[in-house]
């Protein structure tokens, strides 16, 4: 997806942008309060957190587990600056090495850290659950800020393997 904030100082606004668990992104149930901590659902995505605005991360977790941030500080952020990010998410690739598993792109550019099959298998990732697209923010102390989503795409392929 492309998108951008209004405001990159701390306290100013945090988001997610990425797949979480169905019918939890209305209500505080994706972003709990106004730090910008991630409520505890499955989920698999892109964030700034309220105590660092200008920081984007990538994380996953599933419900009841701890986080797993596979890249802290992916992108610092500019303001206003518009951002594209996307990750690839292969279980089983025939060709494909364990190692490289979930790609993370930003800005067209496929990140050299990658999930792995490892990580996959673990507890807390979110395998095998129903998971939507969602996007949110939530502003911090007073302060008037935007943050815009201006597309969004989705791919989904099945391969034999």
């Amino acid at each position: 997806s492309r998108w951008r904030k209004s405001i990159v100082t701390d306290n100013g606004i945090a988001m997610f942008n990425g797949l979480c668990e169905e019918t939890r992104a209305v209500n505080n149930g994706l972003l709990i309060d106004d730090t910008g901590v991630l409520a505890d659902i499955d989920h698999i995505g892109f964030n700034v957190a309220q105590d660092n605005g200008e920081e984007l991360n990538f994380a996953w977790t599933k419900s009841g587990q701890t986080d797993t941030e596979l890249i802290a500080a992916l992108d610092t952020l500019v303001l206003a600056t518009w951002v594209k990010t996307g990750f690839l998410y292969q279980p089983v690739v025939t060709g494909k090495p364990a190692a490289e598993r979930i790609a993370v792109v930003l800005n067209g550019s496929e990140q050299s850290t990658y999930g792995t099959a490892a990580q996959i298998a673990l507890a807390t990732f979110p395998d095998a659950e129903e998971l939507q697209w969602a996007t949110g923010a939530k502003g911090g102390e007073g302060t008037a800020a935007t943050y815009d989503v201006d597309w969004v795409g989705f791919a989904q392929e099945k391969r034999n393997s």
